[in-house]
């Protein structure tokens, strides 16, 4: 793969955690985020005079030790990991977002192995990978299912895991 690919897939990821944060963080427990609203008619930043609400996110956190709703089953989450994220998020009934992030007590190696072979072994197709010193991506589908396991070197200098699932409802 291509140092630019690499990159590109890098930001990628960056772009959907940061998202997925976003979310997790102005939602709260149970939260609903909606979206802008322009209730006296003036003109919005595409130029339309017309009220324009994008449709609402639903977020849902999950307490540790249990998996978000639409979170695909079997997904191997390291025993006694410190959990960081685990939530579910849903947009106007089409898409499901389901998340889980946690520290590792292994290394980002390891992880990379242990996650490349859970795939494979479910018949997941891995359409991309980035397999760098600092952090290593997996990019998979399987039917409706696309999955991002992404496992870095956080701020913090420990190994994290962060998976995401995207599923069309």
């Amino acid at each position: 793969m291509s140092k630019k690919t690499s990159i590109i897939l890098v930001c990628l990821a960056v772009i959907v955690l940061g998202i997925i944060l976003v979310v997790a963080h102005n939602a709260g427990p149970g939260g609903s985020l909606g979206g802008y609203t322009n209730p006296n008619g003036s003109m919005g930043s595409n130029g339309s005079t017309k009220n324009t609400t994008p449709a609402p996110v639903q977020v849902v956190q999950t307490a540790a030790g249990q998996s978000p709703n639409g979170f695909p089953s079997g997904v191997p989450i390291e025993a006694g990991a410190t959990i960081v994220s685990n939530f579910s998020a849903l947009t106007a009934g089409t898409q499901q977002q389901s998340a889980e992030e946690f520290i590792s007590k292994v290394s980002l190696a390891q992880n990379f192995t242990l996650y490349q072979a859970w795939l494979k072994k479910g018949d997941w197709t891995v359409t991309n990978t980035v397999n760098t010193a600092t952090q290593k991506i997996l990019f998979a589908s399987l039917g409706k299912n696309n999955l991002t396991i992404h496992i870095y070197i956080a701020s913090d200098g420990k190994v994290h895991v962060s998976i995401t699932n995207f599923t069309t409802v």
